[in-house]
């Protein structure tokens, strides 16, 4: 299996241990799968392609699918909203983290 390692700063890693822990089992989201705390290391799946890709590759694609694969990502980012957590672009947060930094 095929991985990505990402070396974090200290805050980010943080997060994606929250959110690992958060979303056990989660089908939707991409999550962690293992964790180097001493150095602050990410562990996630690789994936070969992202959904504009396959797209690009196949203009083909069906609309109706297309619609699923939309749905499915709506419903994610529904399950992030669900615990509090905020998606901005590639980094995850939670609302209390924002509100203290706004104050």
């Amino acid at each position: 299996e095929s991985v990505v390692v990402k070396q974090e700063s200290k805050a980010i890693f943080d997060l994606s241990r929250l959110l690992a822990d958060e979303f056990i089992g989660s089908r939707r989201l991409r999550m962690p799968i293992d964790f180097a705390t001493e150095d602050c290391v990410v562990v996630y799946p690789y994936f070969t392609d992202t959904l504009l890709d396959l797209i690009r590759a196949d203009p083909d694609f069906p609309p109706a699918e297309r619609k699923k694969v939309l749905r499915y990502i709506g419903e994610a980012i529904r399950e992030l909203h669900a615990k509090g957590w905020l998606h901005l672009g590639t980094l995850f947060t939670t609302r209390k983290l924002i509100s203290k930094q706004t104050l």
